[in-house]
């Protein structure tokens, strides 16, 4: 197995991450070296007790307000700590939801720190579903547009086009499940590694999707380089 770091933020990157872990033996086993979580919730990081690599941001313990300025000042209070952790050749798979802030935030200045650094780097996130407040849209959008400029090695994947996919007799604590599947599909092809693959509905609504095939295919290319 090739050697690589998955780096996941917030909310929803400690759920998919949590997810990965409880269905995948051999990575619960040897994510020492895998898998680093990191949170400013305190209660969260004690919740996700399968996680070996899990940090807590900030001081307060607290879930964080939605301020972009915020999130980037606990970003830097513990800098030293994300400096530490990409010293290393290995590709970086950055992971969070766009929608979210502290996450969201943190995608960004990681994704600045590793561009600086010259370090190899891939973001994966998702964007709301419609059911959910319409200003966690716009903050989706403009974190899509701020990482671009960044980076062309991103993958956008769309809660709102995946609950069409799924049908709209679906509750709402199995959408979410689902999303946090449809991460997970789309690192494990990013990857190349179908032993991660967990639920192959969404991996049929994943690999049907030719905008985001072709940023998967594009993305495997830049990994594979040199």
């Amino acid at each position: 197995m090739k050697k690589y770091k998955i780096l996941t933020f917030g909310g929803a990157g400690g759920n998919i991450v949590r997810t990965l872990v409880s269905n995948n033996q051999f990575l619960y086993e040897k994510q020492g070296d895998i898998l680093y979580h990191f949170n400013t919730d305190a209660q969260a990081i004690k919740n996700h007790k399968s996680l070996k690599n899990k940090y807590l941001i900030g001081n307060s313990g607290f879930v964080c307000p939605p301020s972009i300025e915020y999130a980037k000042i606990l970003f830097d209070g513990d800098r030293k700590l994300f400096d530490e952790l990409t010293n290393d050749d290995s590709p970086y798979l950055l992971i969070g939801a766009f929608s979210g802030y502290i996450g969201s935030v943190f995608l960004i200045k990681m994704s600045e720190l590793l561009a600086k650094k010259r370090k190899k780097f891939v973001v994966v996130g998702s964007t709301p579903f419609r059911i959910e407040a319409s200003e966690r849209f716009q903050h989706s959008d403009d974190v899509i547009e701020i990482l671009k400029d960044i980076t062309d090695n991103i993958i956008v994947l769309s809660c709102d086009k995946l609950q069409t996919s799924l049908g709209e007799n679906i509750t709402v604590g199995t959408i979410f499940t689902m999303a946090d599947y449809y991460v997970i599909e789309a690192i494990s092809s990013v990857l190349d590694l179908d032993n991660w693959s967990i639920d192959k509905q969404v991996r049929n609504i994943l690999r049907n999707d030719d905008e985001i095939s072709t940023a998967i295919t594009k993305v495997r290319k830049y990994l594979n380089e040199n």
